[in-house]
């Protein structure tokens, strides 16, 4: 894939539901999409081209407005280079389960993004490295809502998309993170 973004705009046009702004490419994994249940892994590869901000980068998402499906987020800070936060949750169909964390993920560079959640302890690593685990939704199941869109507001790359419907240990994620699967 070709598709880069290495260059400032000076204003967005907001499209939804395929991304706010029209400089972004977006997934939409329509019919196809899969609901993820009680026990979950959602793993990417992402670059982040550049600092723009105030940005939410979507790496999964469901396609409502609400958090009803494993969804993760990126959010560039606008007052530190390489400090991001990343968002990272469900919903129940009741209550939200979200979790905030910030990162230092530098510029230019590919990091691998993964979140486990095993219906207890819902877990963030940062290429291979587990650097958070929220138990906030322990017990929980997410709403059986489709992750349908890829990629929404994601103005950088992504390789190597994965969801799967068991929550995938560290050593599972680090053995295959720089794996092509087939």
């Amino acid at each position: 894939d070709v598709f880069d973004v290495n260059n400032e705009h000076l204003w967005r046009e907001y499209v939804w539901p395929h991304g706010y702004y029209k400089n972004t490419d977006v997934v939409d994994l329509t019919d196809s999409a899969p609901i993820l249940g009680a026990q979950f892994t959602q793993e990417a590869w992402i670059y982040v081209d550049r600092k723009t901000y105030p940005l939410v980068r979507q790496i999964f998402r469901s396609d409502s407005l609400l958090w009803s499906s494993p969804a993760i987020q990126i959010h560039s800070l606008s007052s530190i280079e390489n400090i991001h936060q990343i968002k990272y949750g469900f919903g129940d169909g009741t209550d939200s389960y979200i979790n905030i964390v910030s990162v230092d993920l530098p510029l230019m560079a590919w990091h691998h993004i993964a979140t486990t959640f095993d219906g207890t302890n819902y877990k963030l690593f940062i290429n291979g490295v587990e650097v958070n685990n929220y138990t906030g939704a322990s017990g929980t199941t997410p709403t059986a809502t489709p992750v349908r869109y890829i990629g929404t507001n994601f103005e950088g790359k992504m390789d190597e998309i994965r969801m799967w419907n068991v929550a995938r240990t560290q050593s599972e994620i680090q053995d295959n993170m720089d794996k092509t699967l087939a």
